[in-house]
């Protein structure tokens, strides 16, 4: 007989929605809900309205969020967070199926790329390494985009017939590209 593994009939696919499986989709949307969208949303207003009364400077409580932004992008921070919410929200379990969790990933963290790389939101520090580009900017391309590769990973990794063997192979590879 198949003992009650609260919903979950394997790894992957969920039987019946048990009531601490329920009580996490709910956890996972209310913090989502408050702190990954009401956190933002907060910080985007406030530093938008200290912007435009003339009060954003160094002694503002906001400083941190917005230091290494252009003026016109102070408030980027924030979609930072949004992005990290909507993908904490998809990990706790929206979409059971990997692969379709996977793809929305991919299409979260490529529209993230696509977003730092068109708004250019970092102020100028130049590069010794590579002269006439900025070093800030190079940083958050980068960062965006290893995390998009790690989610074209996972969605390959989804998709092959040998999980396990094609899961070991793509975490070494994701390792070693992030070390270097």
């Amino acid at each position: 007989p198949e003992e009650d593994q609260g919903g979950v009939s394997d790894m992957y696919t969920v039987s019946t929605l048990s009531t601490s499986r329920l009580l996490v989709h709910i956890h996972s949307g209310v913090i989502c809900f408050f702190v990954g969208l009401g956190f933002p949303l907060f910080i985007h207003s406030m530093v938008r309205k200290l912007k435009f009364s003339g009060k954003l400077d160094a002694e503002s409580l906001f400083s941190g969020f917005y230091e290494f932004y252009t003026p016109a992008m102070s408030h980027f921070e924030t979609y930072h967070m949004m992005r990290k919410a909507l993908l904490i929200l998809i990990s706790a379990g929206i979409f059971p199926d990997p692969t379709a969790h996977s793809f929305v990933s991919v299409l979260i963290n490529g529209f993230f790329l696509f977003l730092v790389w068109r708004c250019k939101p970092v102020i100028h520090f130049p590069s010794s390494t590579f002269p006439g580009y900025n070093l800030f900017l190079i940083s958050e391309l980068a960062g965006a985009a290893a995390t998009l590769l790690g989610s074209f990973f996972a969605l390959i990794g989804s998709t092959s017939d040998d999980n396990q063997g094609m899961i070991d192979v793509l975490g070494v590879f994701f390792a070693v590209l992030n070390l270097t």
